[in-house]
C-alpha cells in the first residue's frame, strides 16, 4: 500500500498541532480512523490454485470461504478446465475450502478449513493440493503442558462416560475406569503432540469399537504433519502370516526386499514384540482380533491410511528416517539399512513399479468374466469424503449384471475382502441385483447412553449436516444404562430386484478387513441366504456395531480430534462376540502367497465348477 497522500496530510496535521491541543486531538483521531478505514477498504489479488482435484461428471472446481466475495453458501467457479482462479480479497484473515459443485450437489475437501492472511503490497499465488493441508515444520510444534492436557481430559471422560453407546458393550466399568485413570495420570506430565495422540488412542481402543478412535482423516494440519507427513514409513508393503511380517510390494530399488521375504526385526525390535505392543492402540469391534492384526498391515494405497504407518513411528520413533532391518529369505538371514519414505512418495513409487497397483479407489472396482464365471470385485464403498470414488457405481453395477444376463453366466463371485465400508446406498444398489431366499430383517434396535446431549461437549463437536437432532432425544424405552430406539435403526428390506437381477449361484469372498458397511454386506448376504460366504472371519461384530451418526470431538488445547458414535445398533438375538463366520472357511497361507496363489478365489472357482 502506498501512503503518499497520507504523508502529505500528516505534514499539514503536524504543522498545525502546535497551535491547538484540541485541534491536535481531533486531527490525530481523524488521522487514525481515516487510516484504518483506508486500509480496510483495500483489496489484494489472491490466486487460488489447486492440483489433483478429482474429475467427477458435470462437477466443476471452485472455492468457498468466510469473507466476501467468497461465501460458504455459494461457489465461485474456476473457468472450465482451469485449476486456478484470481480473486480480489479484502485485507485480513479469512478461511476457505475448494469444492466440486455441479449446481445441485457440493463435494467439499475433507480437511480442516484452509486459512490465509492477506497483507498489503503482497502477491498470493496458492499452489495447493486437493484434500491435502500444507505441512508445518515439526520442530516448531510446541509440547503440550500438563494443565492443557488435563483440561482436555474432561472432554474425553465426558465422551466415554456419558455419550459413547459402546463404552460398556465389551468392557466392564472397572476396565474403562482403569483406562481413564491411566490416561489422567499420563496427562500429569508435559508431552509432545504425537505422544498425546498415542495415549488417547489407547483409551479409545479400550472401548473395542471400530468407530471410536483418534481420527486418521479429520485432524488439523499440525497433527497431520506428525502422523502422516514424516519420512518415517516403511518403504514397502507387507502382510501378516501367523505372526510373521512378509514383504509384498517394494518401493525401493533394493532387490533383497522382494515379495515373500520375512522381516524379523525393525531397528533392533523383533516384529513379534512390535505387533504385541501396537495392538492395544488399534480400534476394532469386540473380540475381532483378526481385524486388529489386519489393520496393522500396510497396503500402501495413497487413498487409505494404515494404522501401522501411524502407530509404529509414535511408539518406536525412527531416528534420522533410517530403518535397520533384519530379514530372512529362505534359510539366509541378512541385515539391511533403508531410508524411510513419506506416504505419498511410497505410493508414487509403487504405482510406477507395479502396473496393477491401485491409483485411486476406482481401481478397487473391477468386473470380468473369467472361464465362464463372473468375478465382481468391490473393495471400497467410499463414495464420499477423502479421495472418494468418482465412478458411476450404479451404471457400473448395471452394466456388469446386464453382461451376466446376456451371456447367461451361471455363477457370480463377489470379492469384498479389502472393503472397509462406506456409503449405504452402494450396498443397497448391489443387493437389488441379487436373489433373496429369506426376507425377514435382522432383529435389532438402536441404543444411546444419553437423552440430553452434554453441554460441555457441544462447543467442540462437528459432524455432517446442520441439524443437531441428537441434542434432545425421545427414546421409546429405557433399560439401564441405555435409552432404546426401536424405529430409528430398523433394518430395512433390500430394494426390489432389478429386471436384470442375477438368478444363478453367488459366492462372496470376505475377510478380516470387512468392517462397518462391509461387515453389514457380509452379514446380510448370509442372513438373506443369497449365497455362500467364503474366506475368513470378518471384522465388525454379530452383536452389531456403533455407527450411523459419527461426531468429531476436537480437544480445545491439543487440537487432537476423536471420532465417536452417538447411537449403537444392538442385535436382539443371542449371537457370539465375533465377526461374520463364512460358510466355507479358507485362509490364504504363506506358501500360497509366495507362489502368487489366491486360495480363497481358487476355492470359489472350484465350487463354481462343481
Amino acid at each position: 500500500m502506498k501512503y503518499g497522500i497520507w504523508r502529505l496530510f500528516q505534514n499539514v496535521i503536524y504543522s498545525s498541532m502546535e497551535k491547538s491541543s484540541s485541534l491536535r486531538y481531533f486531527l490525530l483521531t481523524a488521522h487514525f480512523f481515516g487510516l484504518v478505514s483506508y486500509v480496510l477498504s483495500q483489496e489484494g489479488p489472491v490466486v487460488f490454485s489447486v492440483q489433483e482435484a478429482p474429475t467427477k461428471g458435470e462437477y466443476r472446481l471452485g472455492v468457498r470461504g468466510s469473507v466476501s466475495p467468497l461465501s460458504w453458501d455459494k461457489t465461485i467457479f474456476f473457468e472450465a478446465g482451469d485449476i486456478s482462479k484470481e480473486i480480489l480479497m479484502p485485507l485480513g484473515t479469512f478461511e476457505y475450502k475448494y469444492v466440486l459443485d455441479d449446481g445441485s450437489e457440493v463435494n467439499w475437501e475433507g480437511i480442516n478449513n484452509r486459512e490465509i492472511e492477506v497483507m498489503p503490497n503482497e502477491d498470493y499465488v496458492l499452489a495447493e493440493v486437493w484434500n491435502k493441508e500444507t505441512p508445518v515444520d515439526i520442530r516448531t510444534i510446541q509440547v503440550i503442558s500438563s494443565q492443557e492436557l488435563l483440561s482436555d481430559y474432561q472432554f474425553i471422560e465426558a465422551m466415554v462416560q456419558q455419550v459413547n453407546p459402546g463404552t460398556y458393550r465389551y468392557s466392564t466399568e472397572g476396565e474403562i475406569q482403569e483406562a481413564l485413570v491411566e490416561l489422567k495420570q499420563e496427562f500429569e506430565n508435559t508431552m509432545s503432540l504425537g505422544q498425546a495422540y498415542l495415549k488417547i488412542s489407547k483409551v479409545t481402543a479400550a472401548l473395542k469399537c471400530d468407530h471410536t478412535k483418534v481420527g486418521f482423516n479429520n485432524q488439523n494440519r499440525f497433527v497431520n504433519t506428525v502422523i502422516h507427513e514424516q519420512p518415517d514409513k516403511l518403504p514397502f508393503t507387507f502382510r501378516w502370516f501367523d505372526g510373521k511380517m512378509i514383504i509384498d510390494c517394494n518401493a525401493t530399488d533394493l532387490k533383497v526386499l522382494k515379495r515373500g521375504v520375512e522381516v524379523l526385526s525393525i531397528n533392533e525390535v523383533s516384529v513379534s514384540q512390535i505387533i504385541t505392543n501396537l495392538l492395544p492402540y488399534v480400534a476394532a469391534d469386540g473380540g475381532t482380533d483378526g481385524n486388529r492384526v489386519k489393520k496393522l498391515e500396510v497396503d500402501g494405497f495413497d487413498f487409505r491410511y494404515n494404522a501401522f504407518d501411524i502407530f509404529f513411528p509414535l511408539r518406536y520413533p525412527v531416528k534420522d528416517s533410517i530403518f535397520h532391518l533384519k530379514i530372512k529369505d529362505g534359510l539366509d538371514t541378512t541385515k539391511v539399512k533403508v531410508k524411510g519414505f513419506h506416504r505419498e512418495l511410497r505410493a508414487k513409487r509403487l504405482v510406477e513399479k507395479y502396473s496393477d497397483f491401485p491409483r485411486t479407489r476406482d481401481d478397487l472396482w473391477r468386473f470380468e468374466i473369467r472361464n465362464g464365471v463372473g468375478v465382481l470385485t468391490l473393495n471400497s464403498f467410499g463414495l464420499f469424503g477423502w479421495k472418494a470414488m468418482t465412478l458411476d457405481y450404479k451404471k457400473f453395477l448395471n452394466d456388469a449384471f446386464e453382461q451376466l444376463k446376456s451371456e447367461r453366466v451361471p455363477t457370480l463371485i463377489i470379492d469384498i475382502r479389502k472393503n472397509t465400508g462406506g456409503n449405504d446406498e452402494m450396498k443397497k444398489e448391489l443387493f437389488s441385483f441379487l436373489p433373496l431366499k429369506h426376507t425377514e430383517p435382522v432383529a435389532r434396535a438402536g441404543r444411546t447412553r444419553f437423552e440430553v446431549f452434554p453441554e460441555v461437549l457441544k462447543p467442540h463437536i462437528k459432524t455432517w449436516g446442520n441439524n443437531p437432532w441428537y441434542y434432545q432425544l425421545q427414546p421409546d424405552a429405557k433399560e439401564e444404562p441405555y435409552y432404546i430406539f426401536e424405529e430409528s435403526i430398523k433394518n430395512r428390506m433390500p430394494l426390489p430386484s432389478k429386471e436384470n437381477a442375477f438368478s444363478g449361484n453367488v459366492f462372496m469372498l470376505v475377510g478380516p478387513l470387512n468392517t462397518s458397511l462391509a461387515f453389514y454386506t457380509a452379514r446380510d448376504f448370509q442372513h438373506y441366504q443369497i449365497g455362500k460366504l467364503i474366506g475368513e472371519e470378518t471384522g465388525g461384530n454379530l452383536k452389531d456395531i456403533n455407527g450411523g451418526q459419527i461426531l468429531f470431538l476436537t480437544l480445545p488445547n491439543s487440537g487432537i480430534e476423536i471420532d465417536f458414535p452417538i447411537m449403537g445398533g444392538f442385535t436382539k438375538e443371542n449371537v457370539p462376540n465375533s465377526g461374520v463366520i463364512p460358510d466355507i472357511i479358507v485362509e490364504n497361507t504363506l506358501e500360497a502367497f509366495r507362489q502368487d496363489e489366491d486360495e480363497v478365489m481358487n476355492k470359489a472357482f472350484q465350487l463354481a465348477r462343481e
